[in-house]
């Protein structure tokens, strides 16, 4: 379904593209699509999955190397609109700035038969894509790779990602929220589709607080999610410093947000009054505040 909503795009486009170990017909299924500009990376061999934000990675270096000044990230899994590259392209042609930007929209929740389940991803999830500050970036994504365009100024910048990062959009919104623009776009221009091999996927933001879901593993799931927060945060700083951003709002972030692990729990909640995490929201600033006063977080290479 991806190859055929690429084939239908409005817009000429190069497809850098890789196999990450597949062991189905993906790599004849994509040299056989038709598309007119196809560059092909290393690929892994069958069975070796190296994982998504190594692939992303590999995948970015690779785009870097033609001369498109945009860049899109897309997933075999989603069905992109006709209008997408020409409707992201042209709210980069209307904005006068320069620097590192980062444009994403909204998507439309599919099933598997491509039957809408819910036609606003961000409603869907609740995701407060009004703001792009870095502080609400370090500990919830709200930018989904998919849905993403970023200048070359931007992925100059962001590239290499660091392997260690939870996912690569989500190094792109840190990156780009530090150092540039984020700008939403409300129009979902892609069906996000779910079933049951998404490496992430969607699910409501109640999803967590139904019954009959298992609190017990979806709380550990989100422990695990917090800890690996903070070498995303740290290789973040560093990166920043790297590249010359140390104004003090963006240093004071950093240094609020690393600081929780190691701080006693009177600290650990005036730093989440700081930040101002989950601010909008009382009962995941609870929820928030219970995770960071009881999940330990082990920190020996920061």
């Amino acid at each position: 379904m991806l190859l055929a909503s690429l084939k239908h795009q409005e817009r000429e486009f190069i497809l850098v593209w890789r196999d990450d170990g597949s062991t189905d017909r993906s790599r004849e299924l994509v040299r056989n699509a038709g598309l007119p500009h196809v560059v092909e990376c290393a690929h892994a061999e069958p069975g070796q999955n190296g994982g998504p934000v190594a692939s992303f990675d590999l995948v970015t270096l690779k785009a870097l190397q033609t001369d498109a000044n945009y860049f899109f990230y897309c997933d075999q899994d989603d069905v992109w609109k006709p209008n997408k590259l020409q409707t992201m392209l042209s709210m980069a042609d209307g904005q006068s700035s320069s620097g590192p930007a980062l444009w994403h929209h909204d998507l439309r929740v599919v099933d598997a038969e491509l039957q809408e389940l819910h036609p606003s991803f961000w409603a869907y999830m609740k995701l407060e894509t009004a703001s792009h500050q870095l502080s609400d970036l370090l500990s919830r994504n709200a930018i989904t790779g998919c849905a993403c365009m970023v200048n070359r100024e931007l992925l100059q910048i962001a590239a290499p990602i660091p392997h260690d990062v939870v996912m690569h959009d989500w190094w792109l919104a840190l990156i780009a929220s530090a150092s540039g623009t984020i700008t939403a776009i409300p129009d979902a221009l892609v069906d996000y589709r779910q079933h049951g091999s998404n490496t992430i996927g969607a699910k409501g933001f109640w999803h967590g607080l139904n019954p009959f879901t298992n609190w017990i593993q979806g709380w550990e799931r989100g422990n695990a999610e917090y800890r690996s927060l903070f070498p995303q945060a740290h290789a973040a700083a560093q990166r920043c410093a790297a590249l010359g951003i140390t104004d003090k709002v963006t240093s004071n972030t950093f240094a609020y947000f690393l600081s929780i692990p190691t701080a006693s729990s009177a600290q650990k909640i005036k730093a989440l009054r700081h930040l101002g995490l989950r601010r909008g929201n009382l009962l995941l600033w609870v929820v928030a505040a219970i995770r960071v006063l009881n999940t330990p977080v082990d920190l020996p290479d920061l």
